[in-house]
Formats: C-alpha cells, sequence, structure tokens
C-alpha cells in the first residue's frame, strides 16, 4: 500500500513540482523557493495531499498557502544560521 504522500502543484502549468513524505517537508521548500523568487511565486502554487487509496484533497492553494510555509519556515536555512552564529 502507498504512503500519504503531499504534492506542490503549479497551477498555471498544471504540472506537480515535487512529492514530498511529510506536509512539512513541502512547506519548507515552498518557503525555500518563495524567499528565492518572492512572495508573489506562491499565488501559482498548490499543496496537495494524496492518501494511500491515490485520492486528493487540497491542503491550501495562493495566499494560505503562502502563510501555512511561513509559520513553517525554512529549517535548513535555519540550522544553517544557527551554525553560523
Amino acid at each position: 500500500m502507498m504512503a500519504t504522500t503531499f504534492e506542490v502543484w503549479d497551477l498555471d502549468s498544471r504540472n506537480v513540482l515535487a512529492v514530498y513524505e511529510t506536509e512539512a517537508a513541502a512547506l519548507s521548500a515552498v518557503a525555500r523557493a518563495v524567499k528565492h523568487h518572492g512572495p508573489d511565486y506562491a499565488t501559482s502554487l498548490a499543496l496537495m495531499r494524496e492518501d494511500a487509496r491515490g485520492r486528493s484533497r487540497l491542503v491550501a492553494q495562493g495566499a494560505a498557502l503562502l502563510e501555512r510555509a511561513n509559520a513553517v519556515g525554512d529549517p535548513i536555512s535555519s540550522a544553517e544560521n544557527r551554525a553560523t552564529a
């Protein structure tokens, strides 16, 4: 049986950009992308959750996704900042 996955979608192109094992990992990736491309980048993104049966549901998109990503932040950058402090 397949595990639950979290997919980041580009709504403009209707393509899956990446698949993650956890919501936190997906949100961290979105946070990094927004940090690199700017907050407007999130307006064309959606986070979907696919369960073990292959059923998908929307978790968040656009501004709501940006808010969730900002709440999680980017643990990789945070760890790098702590290491250099």
